[in-house]
């Protein structure tokens, strides 16, 4: 009891998942790289990649994380640390080369250098759900290499966990095109 007439008590915290949803941890990378570096003025190119990584233990929880990895576009044999590292080597080199070539270019270099030669490449893969066995990522992505405006994008992975399968419309939905647009007109209205 304190001064106050308040109660202490002990709280102990400890996660508990239900059975079929699975735990993760976010990885993720944030970094900034010189197009030119040792220059006191440099274009840059910005990389910012999430990812999840599930710490649940076993045959469901790799197959989840080769998910992941296939999500990242790479090998899923790899480890997360050499797929990220792939994907820095491979996109510096990249960005690299084209701020060399637009620096050789006379016309371009006459100009100096110009925001639109600072470039990002972003990446989140979030956890939409987890339930059930079932599992919904949720991947967005955004490029800036130049121009008037970036490019975006998401895509949603819907994985059946405990089959192992990643689903797709087909393996949900059987009704052809006609017969869903009549349906989808109903609910519509």
């Amino acid at each position: 009891t304190t001064s106050h007439g308040l109660q202490k008590a002990r709280i102990s915290l400890t996660e508990d998942y239900p059975a079929g949803t699975y735990p993760f941890t976010l990885k993720t990378l944030s970094h900034t790289y010189d197009a030119f570096p040792g220059k006191d003025s440099t274009p840059h190119w910005a990389i910012d990649y999430s990812y999840p990584v599930c710490t649940q233990q076993g045959a469901n929880a790799d197959w989840i994380n080769r998910q992941v990895k296939l999500n990242l576009n790479k090998n899923p044999d790899l480890s997360f640390d050499t797929i990220i590292h792939q994907i820095v080597q491979t996109g510096l080199k990249d960005y690299r080369t084209q701020m060399q070539d637009m620096a050789e270019d006379s016309t371009i270099a006459a100009m100096g250098f110009r925001p639109s030669m600072d470039y990002t490449t972003s990446l989140a893969i979030n956890v939409t759900y987890t339930q059930a066995d079932y599992l919904v990522f949720s991947t967005e992505v955004y490029d800036y290499s130049g121009g008037a405006h970036g490019n975006y994008a998401t895509t949603y992975d819907c994985y059946d966990v405990l089959h192992k399968i990643h689903l797709n419309l087909s393996a949900i939905l059987t009704a052809d095109s006609t017969t869903l647009q009549r349906l989808l007109e109903i609910q519509y209205r």
